[in-house]
């Protein structure tokens, strides 16, 4: 049976099937790729965004508590010291749940950066407490009158304004 011997609308039926058939076989490789893209997706936003999300919130407490500690170098009044230790205290908490997250939600590779973390916040809060200790100790021993001045940038300018007036009078 030669190709020249069948029907013209066997011909259109048999092509209308072959491209039926392609046209399936394509759509069905689509729709598992829709599904695996689906399931990537899925496991972006329950894992991975969650455990950016805790790494951005660790961060941020890890920062305001540096700056914190920052700030505090400069007071010497209590209140201020005892104010600062109870919001580094909340700030620390915060870092802890979002890298004991890091260290849940991650794979072996991520929970190991979050085991690290911990270990490292556990150091920075012990040196923070060391050093509201001595902020306290160091506050309460000085006088109160050397606890609250302090010579603003004005008052060092002008006494070295004048330090310089009286010693180009006085030289020889």
């Amino acid at each position: 049976m030669r190709l020249s011997d069948v029907k013209i609308g066997s011909k259109l039926v048999a092509g209308f099937l072959v491209v039926a058939a392609m046209v399936a076989t394509v759509g069905m490789i689509g729709l598992r790729g829709m599904n695996d893209i689906m399931t990537a997706a899925d496991h972006i936003l329950d894992v991975s965004v969650e455990i950016a999300d805790a790494s951005m919130e660790s961060n941020i407490a890890m920062l305001e508590n540096r700056d914190m500690l920052a700030e505090i170098m400069r007071v010497d009044d209590v209140s201020a010291v005892r104010a600062a230790e109870d919001d580094f205290a909340e700030n620390y908490a915060v870092l802890t749940e979002e890298v004991g997250k890091i260290i849940e939600l991650g794979n072996d590779q991520v929970s190991a950066l979050g085991s690290e973390a911990k270990q490292t916040g556990e150091t920075f809060r012990q040196e923070a407490l060391n050093l509201f200790q001595a902020k306290r100790r160091r506050s309460s021993t000085q006088p109160r009158w050397k606890r609250r001045w302090k010579p603003s940038t004005r008052t060092l300018a002008l006494s070295a304004r004048i330090w310089r007036s009286t010693r180009r009078r006085w030289r020889p």
